[in-house]
């Protein structure tokens, strides 16, 4: 029987995996445990899937409030698809289409992450784009271009103009279960979001 855990097991496939590879290759990890790709992988998503379900946003943004300080330390960081695209935003016929696709007619998951509300206003794109852009990790873009209308294409631009490198802090993480304000100090001006 193996007694090896899990993350260990990861983590040494993660050591050798670098180990044959070019030393100039990026490793990029999805759904890895932090302890288990912490200095080996240089990009690591530190959230569940997206999805444009308003529950899928707050479960979500929990993630990014306790992982923020990972971003620059431990790897880049990497928040998951910028997507955009709602009623308002795009001419696509459901905001889902893949998820529908792959799960069927009730994409739901046991954390509830794919529940609630689909996305209907550009305010809730908004929202997910902020925190995106908010993470200081990659900007993936996760949308049909061509379908989103000149609403949904301003807000993936807005969110890429004002992006840094640098993490957002939830400033009222202690004391708001879905953090609102975020504080950024990108060496050339303080935000406070």
């Amino acid at each position: 029987q193996n007694n090896i855990p899990r993350v260990e097991i990861v983590k040494r496939f993660l050591v050798k995996l670098k180990e044959t590879l070019k030393s100039d290759t990026v490793i990029i990890t999805c759904g890895c445990s932090p302890v288990a790709c912490a200095g080996i992988s240089h990009i690591n998503r530190i959230g569940g899937d997206i999805a444009t379900f308003s529950n899928t946003v707050k479960i979500l943004s929990q993630f990014l409030s306790v992982r923020y300080w990972m971003n620059g330390v431990l790897f880049q960081s990497d928040p998951d698809f910028l997507v955009v695209r709602t009623k308002e935003t795009s001419h696509e016929n459901e905001n889902n289409p893949f998820l529908t696709e792959f799960l069927g007619d009730n994409p739901g998951d046991m954390a509830g992450s794919r529940s609630g509300n689909e996305w209907e206003t550009t305010g809730e794109a908004r929202i997910w784009a902020s925190l995106v852009g908010m993470s200081g990790g990659t900007i993936n873009l996760g949308d049909r271009l061509l379908k989103l209308n000149s609403q949904g294409r301003n807000i993936i631009k807005e969110t890429i103009e004002n992006s840094s490198s640098v993490s957002s802090i939830p400033v009222d993480m202690d004391y708001n279960h879905y953090p609102e304000v975020w504080y950024r100090d990108d060496g050339n001006s303080k935000y406070l979001l």
